[in-house]
């Protein structure tokens, strides 16, 4: 504990020591007072809190954490489709076979390969390891529909948990609880408490990896 005093040296003249350190405190902040107009049943609700400005506050940063992840869904739609030259003979993952090269070239476009349809289609980046047992990698590009709200278990969603986005397989206990499975033997499953925000986004169709 710093108590702010004065001390003698050994020359008898006075020194102060203890006192305010540079950096040291609550940073500063600029608060500001605002006031919103509410329905009354808003109004009514937010009379039966106990901590009014704690609530809203909680919400507007929930608002502000889902703007952020909803942010980082790019719409297929957003890109120039780019089209490419693929053989029809196709190459073998397993014994080798014949090609021809008189066989005509199929013209492909990359985004819609990507997409089921591009205008129900959005790209995200993956960043984390929970779902590498289903082939999906920390850097990979992943395509999701969000047309599709409701994803069967054994299917990949795309989730977001209380403003943070996740890919995971979709469990729904027998008490009508919901658990969001990893791919990772080393990772739990997450279970979604009833007062969490929990929405599926959409369902996993189509990954983009990077082998180098």
């Amino acid at each position: 504990m710093r108590i702010r005093g004065e001390m003698a040296d050994t020359n008898g003249e006075k020194r102060s020591w203890g006192g305010r350190r540079e950096g040291a405190g609550r940073k500063k902040t600029n608060p500001r007072s605002i006031s919103v107009l509410a329905p009354k049943e808003m109004a009514d609700y937010l009379d039966t809190l106990p901590n009014k400005s704690g609530f809203i506050k909680e919400s507007i940063r929930l608002m502000m954490k889902l703007r952020e992840a909803e942010s980082k869904m790019i719409p297929a739609t957003h890109f120039e489709e780019v089209y490419v030259n693929l053989t029809n003979a196709g190459v073998a993952a397993g014994l080798p076979i014949w090609t021809d090269n008189h066989t005509a070239p199929e013209e492909a476009g990359m985004v819609s390969m990507l997409s089921t349809k591009k205008e129900n289609c959005v790209f995200l980046k993956v960043h984390g390891t929970s779902m590498i047992e289903a082939g999906i990698d920390d850097g990979d590009l992943a395509s999701i529909d969000v047309t599709v709200r409701d994803v069967p278990e054994d299917k990949i969603a795309l989730c977001m948990l209380n403003g943070e986005l996740t890919l995971k397989h979709v469990r729904r206990n027998p008490d009508g609880s919901i658990s969001l499975v990893p791919r990772n033997k080393d990772m739990k499953p997450i279970d979604v408490m009833p007062d969490d925000h929990f929405v599926i986004q959409g369902k996993l169709v189509k990954v983009l990896k990077n082998f180098e």
